[in-house]
Formats: structure tokens, C-alpha cells, sequence
């Protein structure tokens, strides 16, 4: 209906600028008009490629009609033909030029044909007066060379179009963002990622994006204050996300707040990997009834996790448990002697601790297991003498 309202003011335009059709061919477009108000439109085309004229008007004007109606069909190339020829004909009048022109432009940048639709876009916008429907058009062009992977003059299309105080946002700051992506921008794409969310502070990919921008540049507070703002907001941050501000936390030393955030994501109590993070982050924290608790838990799941438990509980005095854990263990028998010799030295029983040190060195020598052997022997003595 748009286009077919086009046609009609491109009539009246005409006899307003004193510009007629030849009374014949005025006859077939009125003709061409009515098919196409009756869904004729296929009958309009027929008739209008019918008529032989030698005017240079009434060729663009019949030029231009075609276009519209290919355009109406979804003809592109046709359209694209026809529109062309109009436009280059010069015969258009000024207003009815620039909005054919504009169609022109459209249907090139819609097919893909981004670099013929540039040339077109830019010479709309060099227009001294501004047209009714000239909003959009630098959005227009800075797409067309966005597909061209003209990153820069991506971004000055855009920042000319926020001088057109548009409504329209999201999108031309997405294909700034991009642009500034590709050109290693990264500063300047924070700013970007903040405006967007300015606008749209649920998209949860923008503060993911802002983070990992910010990790980026070395500002990994900044990132931590991204991230966990996003979930006060109630943003829905991924499992993935979440581990990340967990990292981050660990990173700016507050291993606490990165283990808080690992245990409340969705396999905390079983993955033996967060299990991992987890215990190393409470040890960090110094909490160490809480990274003993988790220990045990990965432990369960991999057996070369009991190493970890049993070094933090040699540290934190708790040897009867060593003892307790090192009973059954068969490998590195070498090492589980020692331990136990160990544990048994800390609790005052020497003599234990002595056999322990003497098979572990039969296991295997070493400096380590001679070193205890003498060290006990003399501790024996003593306590005997």
C-alpha cells in the first residue's frame, strides 16, 4: 500500500512541478494503478513493459513504477533494475528522486549488494534539506559497512547517527561495539557494553562481555564489581559466569567469596573439579574445618585428594585422624610411612614413630627417611635415659 501511495504522489508531484505525462501514457499508468489496487499486479507489469515511448519523463516514470511494482512482487533484481534506471535517468523530480533513490539504496543493502548501496546511502544524506523519512539512514549505512568489515567507518556512521537524535539505540550501539571488537577498542568497547546496559540491564551476555573486557584490560576489580552487580540485579548469569566472578574473587583476595560462590553452584557437593576450587579457596580464606569438610567430600571422588586432607590435618594437629586415613592406603607406601611417623612423633609416641621411619627406608632410602631414623633414635635415648 506504502509503495502504491508512492505512485500516486509521484502523479500529482508531476502536474504540481509542471512536469505532465503524455496524456497516452498517463492512460496505461492510471491503467497499471488500478491492477495493482485489485492485486493485479503481475497484469500492471505486463502492461507497463508493453508501452514504447521516446519521452525521457515517461520512461523514468514508467521506470520507476516498475520498480515498485517488482519491488511489490519481491522481484528484486528487476526492482533494482528498474529503480535504477529511474534514478539515473535524472528526470525524476527532486523529492520523488531522493525517496526512489532511498528505495533504491534499501533493496541494494536487503539483497546483500553492500557496496552498491553505499554510494546511493551517501548521496541521500548529502541532501541540503532533510526528508521526512531520512531518519535511519546513517543506522543504514554504518550496517553496510559493517558487512564490509569496515570497522572504522562502522563507528563514525554510528556516532553520526546519535547526532540525528534517534530513537533507535541498541542497534547501532551493537554495531559500534562490534566494530570496536574487531579493532581491539577495548577501552572504548567498555563504554560501549555500559551504554547498552544502560538501556537493557537484563541481557546477560553484555555483562559477561563487560567482564571479560575488563579481565582483559587488567581492571579485575572492576570485573568482580561487573559481575556480582549483574547478580544483585537478578540478571541470569550462567553456571559459567558464576565461576568466573568465583576466580575473580580469588583473584583480588577474597578467597572467602570465591568459595561461597563455587558451593552454590548447581554441582558443588559433586564435581569433583569445584570440589577442587573449593577446598583451595577456604584454605586461602583460612577456614579450615571448612576446607577439611570439602576435602573429604573431592577425596571420595579421587583418591589423590587425600593427600591434601591429610597435609591439612598433619597442619591443623588433628594426628590421630592422619592415622586414621593413612591405615589402608597402598600406594606410595614409602610416603604413608613417613606420614604416620610423622603423626606418631606429634602425638609423643616415639617408638612407633621410629618403626614407621625404619620401613619407609626400607621402601625406599632416602635423605629424608635417614634423617628421621637419627633424629628419633637420639629422641628415644633420651626419653629412656
Amino acid at each position: 500500500m506504502e509503495r502504491l501511495i508512492l505512485i500516486l504522489l509521484l502523479m500529482l508531484s508531476s502536474l504540481a512541478h509542471g512536469k505532465e505525462l503524455s496524456q497516452y501514457i498517463a492512460i496505461k499508468a492510471q491503467k497499471a494503478y488500478q491492477l495493482s489496487q485489485e492485486e493485479k499486479t503481475d497484469e500492471a507489469i505486463r502492461l507497463l513493459k508493453a508501452i514504447e515511448t521516446s519521452r525521457l519523463y515517461d520512461q523514468a516514470y514508467i521506470s520507476r513504477m516498475l520498480g515498485i511494482f517488482y519491488w511489490q512482487e519481491e522481484q528484486v533484481s528487476d526492482a533494482i533494475l528498474h529503480l535504477k534506471a529511474a534514478v539515473d535517468s535524472k528526470q525524476l523530480l527532486p523529492d520523488i528522486a531522493w525517496s526512489t533513490e532511498k528505495m533504491l539504496a534499501d533493496l541494494y543493502l536487503s539483497s546483500g549488494q553492500f557496496t552498491q548501496a553505499l554510494p546511493r546511502y551517501y548521496s541521500l544524506v548529502k541532501t541540503s534539506e532533510p526528508k521526512p523519512d531520512s531518519e535511519g539512514l546513517w543506522l543504514r549505512i554504518a550496517q553496510a559497512h559493517y558487512q564490509l568489515g569496515q570497522w572504522k567507518s562502522v563507528i563514525s556512521s554510528v556516532n553520526k547517527y546519535f547526532k540525528t537524535s534517534p530513537k533507535e539505540r541498541v542497534q547501532p550501539l551493537s554495531l559500534k561495539l562490534g566494530a570496536q571488537l574487531e579493532l581491539k577498542k577495548w577501552d572504548r568497547a567498555i563504554l560501549t557494553l555500559k551504554s547498552l546496559l544502560e538501556i537493557k540491564p537484563e541481557k546477560a551476555s553484555w555483562w559477561r562481555q563487560l567482564a571479560s573486557l575488563q579481565v582483559q584490560v587488567g581492571k579485575v576489580r572492576d570485573a568482580v564489581d561487573t559481575l556480582s552487580l549483574a547478580k544483585v540485579n537478578h540478571v541470569e548469569l550462567s553456571q559459567r559466569d558464576l565461576r568466573m566472578l568465583a576466580q575473580l574473587y580469588a583473584q583480588v583476595g577474597l578467597p572467602e567469596k570465591a568459595a561461597l560462590e563455587i558451593s552454590q553452584l548447581n554441582d558443588a557437593s559433586t564435581d569433583v573439579k569445584l570440589l577442587f576450587e573449593q577446598a583451595v579457596y577456604w584454605q586461602r580464606a583460612k577456614e579450615w574445618d571448612k576446607a577439611i569438610a570439602v576435602w573429604q567430600s573431592a577425596s571420595k571422588y579421587k583418591s589423590k585428594y587425600r593427600w591434601n586432607l591429610i597435609g591439612l590435618l598433619l597442619q591443623q594437629q588433628h594426628y590421630r585422624e592422619v592415622l586414621d586415613l593413612t591405615k589402608d592406603i597402598k600406594k606410595n607406601p614409602e610416603r604413608v610411612a613417613m606420614t604416620r611417623a610423622e603423626a606418631f612423633y606429634k602425638l609423643g609416641e616415639i617408638n612407633k614413630a621410629l618403626h614407621e621411619a625404619k620401613r619407609a627406608d626400607r621402601i625406599k632410602s632416602s635423605k629424608i627417611s635417614q634423617r628421621w631414623i637419627k633424629f628419633l633414635s637420639k629422641v628415644s635415648r633420651d626419653t629412656t635415659v
